[in-house]
């Protein structure tokens, strides 16, 4: 998106989407049947009848209730992968098999040997890979980071951030429950875990801890999903080295504060902020330092045409224009390596240190009910 355009005359990156849920019917699919750099080809999603709605709102199709059909049937240059966190490496390794570039949502894939498999086949076939979040990119965590390397904040020593959904909407898609797909941790943590490796860069060692609510929450409609569950409350602490600490909580029970993404750095010098309760389409930060005085003093950050869900339009941009990407397969690998050392740490209920190495695995989260 932000400095690449599609160049006159060039036709624009032709699109299929796998997965036609809430958030690529409200997010993705409005970008990118809006955007100059894509055209939507196809729609797919288990249930068909859900891919024809979107279809017949969006004015693009044809739909298919089959991946292998989608791929096979529709020539497309790109794959949006939308599906929920436990088919993103299966769907993924089908694009790439079948010659496309992949865009997925988080997490690239559940294990970070299943992430080092498709980096590993993107790479080999020369096709461009990237997942969410793409937060990353936002100019108020750029906005963000610059107050960290220009020393106006002084050295940054806590950093706090949270990041939850009210149950309402957590139960409108009860597979975000199901262990399989990660909890509240892959679905929502993901973002202020990636913010803060942006601000503060990568962190030494970690510890957490997760929690299962929903059996405790009776009468929430919660109850829908079947089989083991993964924790809806996570809190873990990031060590960055150099006396820099950072404590983020994510969950399923967030009421009072859905979707709204806060974060606020400590520095011996001064204090910043996401204004107010921001959320993923912040316009400003709020600082307090020797530069404002003492006093906190709000600053607009210009978004220009950044959009949280604009990662594949991105990616599209990059590939008419021949830019090379600033974000690669190996990127969404390194988020996904965090997260499932946070599982460890919460299983383990340790400290682990965050090996510098992306391709290691680590173990399953075996979620203790208290």
């Amino acid at each position: 998106m932000t400095g690449a355009g599609t160049a006159a005359g060039r036709e624009p990156v032709t699109v299929s989407v796998v997965g036609c849920g809430h958030v690529s019917r409200h997010d993705y699919l409005p970008l990118l049947a809006g955007s100059p750099h894509t055209r939507v080809v196809a729609l797919c999603d288990a249930d068909r009848e859900r891919a024809a709605e979107c279809a017949a709102e969006f004015g693009v199709g044809p739909v298919s209730d089959n991946v292998g059909q989608c791929l096979n049937e529709t020539p497309s240059e790109l794959v949006v992968n939308l599906t929920p966190p436990a088919l993103h490496h299966g769907v993924t390794l089908d694009a790439l098999r079948a010659g496309r570039h992949v865009y997925s949502e988080k997490p690239l894939a559940m294990s970070v040997s299943e992430a080092t498999d498709t980096v590993a086949l993107a790479q080999e076939r020369g096709l461009r890979l990237d997942a969410a979040p793409y937060v990353r990119d936002s100019p108020v965590v750029h906005a963000l980071a610059a107050l960290v390397r220009g020393g106006e904040l002084g050295h940054v020593h806590t950093a706090t951030a949270r990041y939850g959904a009210e149950s309402s909407m957590s139960r409108a898609a009860g597979w975000r429950y199901g262990k399989e797909n990660g909890g509240a941790l892959f679905d929502l943590g993901v973002y202020p875990v990636a913010l803060l490796r942006t601000v503060l860069g990568e962190p030494v060692r970690l510890s957490a801890h997760g929690d299962v609510l929903r059996p405790r929450l009776a009468g929430t409609g919660a109850e829908q999903q079947a089989g083991p569950l993964a924790a809806d409350n996570t809190v873990l602490t990031l060590d960055f080295g150099q006396g820099t600490s950072a404590v983020v909580q994510t969950g399923f029970w967030y009421g009072a504060h859905p979707f709204l993404l806060q974060v606020e750095l400590l520095g011996e010098a001064g204090a910043a902020r996401i204004a107010g309760e921001g959320n993923l389409m912040a316009t400003a930060l709020e600082v307090n330092s020797p530069a404002t005085g003492g006093r906190w003093e709000r600053r607009e950050v210009e978004l220009g045409d950044y959009h949280w869900a604009g990662g594949p339009v991105r990616m599209a941009a990059d590939l008419r224009t021949g830019r090379a990407p600033d974000h690669e397969g190996t990127e969404a690998l390194r988020v996904l390596r965090l997260l499932t050392a946070v599982e460890q740490a919460a299983a383990e209920r340790s400290w682990i240190d965050v090996d510098d190495d992306p391709t290691h695995e680590t173990h399953d989260m075996e979620v203790v009910l208290r």
